[in-house]
């Protein structure tokens, strides 16, 4: 008796395979169906990339960055493996919501199938859940300043706002309790709860199935799920997976400088909040809780009421034209913000303060050729300055309390055009001399050197 007779004695896993391979399709092979099976396949990839980079990861305010850092860099293709984990993300929002685009035309939630469109509404939360803690598990910057917002939204919710944000945050601030929660529920209660999500899923699909084969006749006719669906589960598995490998190879994802809660940054959030976030720029004050909670409220209680809201009898989109209109209506909406808060980023100049911020100091610049050149003229060789609008470097009060080496980085590539001074006095840009790494070489090694001469 071979291993797989042995095997299969116990286990019976050929009848299991020759039933699953085998089951009769009563609707027949479906595109949808490959979507879902995609759906499957990229959170396997979620959970498989989450488990490597959990084996370095260190769930610490004083060793969160430091880690991530370390399997981006120390770690076999770690920051592969983290482009992979971030964009399949992504991904699993886009094929939710071409699942339920094709649920909606073919109108699949009718006929005792409600409660599957159901579930693919509280998916859809489950990962945006995931996104939002996981947002902060780098714990850099833009990690930290873009969950201050989020953890404050939370908080806005009325009565028992306060209540869940201290929870969630484990105190009134970010902290190494925030850090270790989010992780916590990134890491384990909340794939505990899609696993959930997916065995009720499975136990509706089972029972809508043998309801079909009731009334088949001859269930030896049906096309089976071997060949004809698993040749299109296969071939979007593998479109899928194409995809998020080229995004994975084109677009890497940065780290940030680590948090320091004194140091104001651009925070922006994934591209799918920008909406909100450009949302929130209309509703402040005592109006905010309209951007938070209302529009947002509404918007996901229409789409758990689309399939009791759907009257239509055909499949079609010229069946449902005013559900058709709401959410098309919603999605101009969400597109429009969006388009208008990268427009507005472009506009303003944020994408390159972003670069500034990602400056490393470039230790083969020779910080004293240069300083004697173009800045020793104004700033002298003790670096008090030699002018009265030119600060004092050497000054201890000058670098003392938090500040952000970005600002000084731009004032050097840029200028300061102050036009109250005499044309000669004002601080030239230098831009087109060095670059951003240079420019913060030249801070670092140089203007911060001074103090320490006194």
């Amino acid at each position: 008796m071979g291993g797989g007779d042995w095997l299969n004695d116990r286990l019976g896993y050929r009848d299991w395979i020759r039933k699953s391979f085998g089951r009769p399709l009563p609707d027949g092979a479906s595109w949808i169906r490959s979507l879902v099976f995609a759906l499957i396949l990229l959170f396997v990839f979620e959970g498989l990339t989450g488990f490597l980079l959990s084996l370095s990861y260190s769930p610490s305010t004083e060793t969160a960055h430091a880690s991530v850092e370390y399997t981006m860099n120390e770690t076999l293709i770690g920051g592969f493996v983290r482009n992979l984990h971030f964009h399949a993300a992504s991904l699993i929002l886009v094929v939710i919501t071409l699942i339920g685009l094709c649920c909606f035309y073919q109108g699949a939630y009718k006929g005792g199938n409600e409660a599957s469109w159901i579930l693919g509404v509280i998916l859809l939360n489950l990962v945006f859940a995931y996104t939002i803690s996981g947002f902060l598990l780098p714990w850099d910057q833009n990690a930290f300043w873009g969950t201050k917002v989020r953890t404050s939204i939370m908080g806005s919710t009325p009565l028992v706002g306060p209540m869940v944000q201290k929870v969630v945050q484990g105190g009134t601030d970010l902290g190494n309790l925030t850090l270790t929660r989010f992780y916590a529920g990134h890491f384990f209660l909340i794939p505990l709860v899609t696993v959930g999500v997916y065995f009720v899923y499975r136990g509706i699909k089972k029972h809508i199935w043998k309801r079909k084969m009731v009334g088949v006749e001859s269930p030896e006719t049906l096309p089976t799920y071997w060949p004809h669906q698993a040749a299109r589960d296969v071939t979007m598995g593998c479109l899928v997976l194409a995809v998020l490998f080229g995004m994975s190879f084109a677009v890497p994802i940065e780290l940030g400088p680590k948090a320091d809660p004194l140091l104001n940054y651009p925070a922006r959030p994934e591209w799918f909040f920008r909406w909100l976030y450009q949302l929130l720029k209309y509703f402040q004050g005592s109006a905010q809780i309209i951007g938070t909670i209302v529009i947002p409220g509404l918007m996901g209680v229409i789409l758990i009421l689309i399939p009791f809201l759907d009257r239509s009898e055909k499949p079609g989109f010229g069946q449902k034209k005013l559900l058709l209109t709401f959410l098309l209506a919603i999605a101009l909406f969400c597109t429009g913000l969006t388009s208008i808060a990268y427009y507005h980023d472009l506009e303003t100049g944020h994408y390159e303060e972003v670069e500034l911020w990602q400056a490393k100091a470039d230790p083969e610049f020779d910080v004293d050729t240069f300083y004697k050149s173009e800045c020793f003229e104004c700033h002298g060789s003790t670096g008090s300055g030699l002018l009265e609008a030119t600060p004092d470097f050497g000054d201890p009060d000058f670098w003392s309390g938090s500040r952000a080496d970005v600002y000084l980085i731009k004032a050097i590539l840029e200028g300061i055009p102050n036009e109250t001074l005499p044309e000669d006095e004002r601080m030239p840009g230098y831009q087109d001399k060095i670059n951003a790494d240079q420019a913060l070489a030249l801070i670092e090694f140089k203007l911060k050197k001074f103090p320490e001469k006194d």
